[in-house]
């Protein structure tokens, strides 16, 4: 990358023994060690240093320059994402208004298009910044799912309980416009 920043995080296939190296207590801890930054996440904070490494075999690291759409609104995903470093924008444009956030470091989205067949992206994400991610694409948990179904479940599950608290939100913040608050 330009700035330097990504120049470590690169696709990377474990053996068993370089998983546990790298997840052990003689491993340098810092941001590019891929099972360590994992399990920093709270929705893989209950997985195993075993079960870690299994999922990590279905990850494939993507690189944004910034300004580059990660995701387009309207666009059907086939992935769940998760930023490693950089930072990316996200625009919610409609007819009447425009809300943006901002996404960073540990942050995820995209479990909808894990969870649904040929979910549209109610939003778009563009690299404020040259990013790297983790994604697990809709095929990689179709093949999660028939080699690793215990590893496929829990993350399936932590995907489903990400869900279940942004619907919780949103109606949280729908009941409390409704009631002037």
């Amino acid at each position: 990358m330009e700035n330097g920043k990504n120049k470590h995080w690169k696709e990377t296939e474990y053996n068993l023994f370089e998983y546990f190296w790298a997840s052990s207590i003689f491993s340098p801890k810092d941001e590019n060690n891929l099972p360590f930054f994992l399990k920093k996440i709270d929705i893989f904070r209950d997985f195993s240093e075993l079960e870690v490494f299994e999922l990590i075999q279905y990850i494939h690291l993507r690189n944004f320059s910034a300004g580059e759409v990660i995701v387009a609104k309207d666009e059907c995903g086939i992935g769940f994402y998760i930023m490693i470093t950089g930072a990316a924008e996200v625009k919610n444009a409609n007819n009447l208004q425009s809300e943006t956030a901002e996404l960073h470091s540990k942050m995820y989205f995209g479990e909808k298009n894990l969870l649904l067949e040929k979910s549209k992206s109610s939003v778009s994400i563009t690299a404020k910044e040259p990013c790297v991610l983790a994604a697990i694409l809709t095929p990689d948990l179709d093949n999660l799912i028939d080699k690793k179904p215990r590893v496929a479940v829990k993350f399936i599950k932590a995907l489903s309980k990400i869900s279940l608290r942004r619907y919780a939100e949103v109606e949280r913040s729908l009941f409390n416009q409704s009631s002037g608050n």
